[in-house]
């Protein structure tokens, strides 16, 4: 098994000494690295450090939720669900993965910039189709046209 780049490290990233107590070895596929026990812990009280959300309650919302998205549905990928809130007030709303998450936070929490994000796609929801007369297969017919008619 392949040792990862920091077994050859002396402390975590956050200045953490890496001794028999305080290291915890994960192993990732064909590597072995060692993960910082105090920072694993830290990562574990975050979300009740932000939000004042402890880790069973997020595990109980996220029951509640069936262990999805509260927006599209879909369980979370490589991250956990983002425990979402409101930036005015600071009250936590629902689980949301990575994706919902930045959407809406990109869209500012605003619901009229998101609806006018919702219309904005379904009036341009048949620019990509795929079926005959559609502007893909009209632009791709000219294209081969033009190249045809160039050489």
């Amino acid at each position: 098994m392949k040792e990862h780049w920091r077994k050859t490290q002396t402390h975590c990233k956050r200045g953490h000494l890496f001794d028999e107590a305080n290291t915890h070895w994960e192993i990732r596929g064909a590597y072995r690295s060692r993960v910082c026990r105090r920072c694993r812990r830290d990562r574990n009280t975050f979300r009740q450090r932000l939000y004042g959300v402890p880790l069973v309650d997020y595990r109980a919302k996220l029951a509640a939720q069936n262990g999805v998205c509260a927006i599209c549905g879909r369980p979370p990928g490589k991250r956990s669900l983002s425990v979402d809130h409101d930036h005015v007030t600071g009250r936590v709303r629902d689980l949301l993965c990575a994706t919902c998450n930045t959407g809406i936070g990109g869209l500012r929490d605003d619901p009229a910039l998101m609806r006018k994000a919702a219309d904005y796609i379904e009036r341009h929801s048949g620019a990509y189709a795929t079926g005959a007369g559609s502007p893909a297969v009209l632009i791709s017919s000219t294209i081969s046209e033009y190249v045809r008619g160039s050489s």
